[in-house]
């Protein structure tokens, strides 16, 4: 439908899909045994999807939980981050910082693009709502894509960082070689659908604690929906 509400994001598309994420560059050649950044990031993107199916499918009664899930996985992530960004050069620490913030941002904007979605959830304009969530849900995996990036670039351009932070298959004992021949072949089965997201845009650390204070909003959100939707009903 053409209407008058338009939602950020969801110009020029008639489809409820979400977009089509542009083939991006691979994730960089590293070795991922020891990687929680990039197995935390697949998660993420995987949370992701499982929003973008319920979204498309509009079952309005399991944004919140859809939204809780991306949440979670999100705050790992920048946990993970967290843990190793005090190993990196000044300047790496600040485009960390920003992907950081970033992705801050996006996790605010889904929060509320899944409150107008609920809102409006039965209404004539529920499809446009909808798109701006899916909207929401695609930034928020290209810019978790983006932080991976920016994370295995400081890799890269810092070998001796590489060695200390991600140790190599070859350097523990055979005893847990085997171990992780295992995982790293449950890691290349998740980077497939890790691929199917996009890669950067630039990105600087924020503290994960933002989570718990979306978690707050989207409860309320939870709460109030069912008055706003009878609002809207009657």
């Amino acid at each position: 439908m053409t209407g008058k509400h338009q939602v950020s994001g969801s110009e020029g598309s008639d489809s409820e899909k979400p977009k089509e994420l542009p083939s991006q560059n691979p994730t960089a050649n590293l070795d991922r045994t020891h990687d929680r950044v990039y197995e935390c990031t697949t998660d993420v993107v995987r949370a992701v999807m499982s929003l973008s199916q319920g979204v498309q499918q509009a079952h309005a009664d399991q944004y919140l939980d859809l939204v809780k899930k991306v949440g979670l996985e999100l705050r790992s992530l920048l946990a993970s981050v967290d843990a190793i960004v005090t190993e990196f050069p000044v300047s790496s620490q600040r485009e960390v910082e920003m992907a950081h913030k970033v992705l801050s941002k996006d996790m605010a904007e889904l929060v509320s693009a899944m409150k107008l979605a609920q809102q409006y959830s039965n209404t004539t304009v529920d499809a446009e709502y909808r798109k701006g969530m899916l909207a929401a849900a695609h930034v928020l995996a290209m810019d978790s894509k983006n932080l991976l990036d920016v994370v295995d670039a400081i890799r890269i351009r810092f070998p001796q960082i590489d060695r200390t932070l991600f140790k190599s298959n070859e350097s523990l004992p055979e005893s847990d070689q085997s171990r992780d021949s295992a995982e790293r072949s449950d890691y290349s089965k998740s980077s497939e659908v890790a691929s199917t997201y996009p890669p950067p845009l630039s990105p600087t650390p924020v503290s994960c604690t933002f989570v718990p204070m979306y978690s707050n909003n989207i409860q309320s959100a939870s709460s109030s929906n069912l008055s706003t939707n009878q609002t809207v009903d009657s």
